[in-house]
């Protein structure tokens, strides 16, 4: 049975879904970034993809949404995650 992709509006959606429940930043960082991560789970050669499941695709929505997720003032070779940026770690219940 062939996997059903999320599309990019789909992605939107739930982006804002998440911010209309547990609040955030609002808006698209980077599109360019945010349509490339909507694709990775896509990838393959000939007709085999790369992601061997369901739950390894799901895996790579997550990681290259969140890993491209970061502060975009920094340059690519600083970015960190965003938990390591608070400036207060007692906020961040031993995160840092």
């Amino acid at each position: 049975m062939e996997p059903a992709f999320l599309e990019l509006g789909e992605i939107i959606e739930i982006h804002n879904d998440q911010l209309e429940r547990y609040g955030g930043c609002t808006g698209i960082r980077d599109m360019n970034l945010l349509l490339s991560a909507a694709a990775m789970p896509k990838v393959g050669i000939a007709d085999r993809y790369l992601y061997y499941d369901i739950f390894e695709m799901a895996a790579a929505y997550l990681y290259h949404i969140v890993r491209d997720h970061t502060r975009s003032s920094m340059a690519t070779s600083e970015r960190e995650p965003l938990w390591r940026l608070s400036s207060s770690p007692s906020t961040m219940s031993g995160l840092t």
